[in-house]
């Protein structure tokens, strides 16, 4: 469970020295993601 978190943590909240997180990278996210939305997440 704690790799799960750490993978989320990496790949979507920490950006590298491009400004760019490793999600965003791949085209999975348009910009860093905050982490109180990934905590409260809401299926519309």
């Amino acid at each position: 469970m704690l790799l799960a978190i750490y993978r989320v943590h990496y790949n979507y909240l920490e950006a590298g020295k491009d400004k760019k997180t490793p999600a965003m990278r791949l085209g999975l996210a348009k910009g860093k993601v905050r982490l109180t939305e990934i905590l409260t997440f809401e299926e519309s």
